[in-house]
């Protein structure tokens, strides 16, 4: 291969790359402003989950009553 060749090679390649960097932050930017922020409430739980040691359910329903009422 020709160093010409190379460099149009190097050159596509980039190009190739370019575009799908561009597409990418168009898919981002269509994302971020789709999805809603996180809402405030779940911001305190998991804080209020942070500070807390670890609980053990005995079930899956013990465990949704307990992030359902007392979070």
């Amino acid at each position: 291969m020709t160093e010409t060749a190379t460099f149009q090679h190097l050159y596509d390649d980039l190009l190739f790359l370019k575009e799908r960097i561009f597409c990418l932050e168009r898919d981002l930017q269509k994302v971020t402003e789709e999805e809603p922020e996180v809402r405030e409430e779940y911001l305190k739980r998991l804080a209020k989950i942070e500070k807390e040691k670890g609980k053990i359910f005995q079930s899956k329903e013990k465990f949704l009553h307990f992030l359902e009422h007392e979070l």
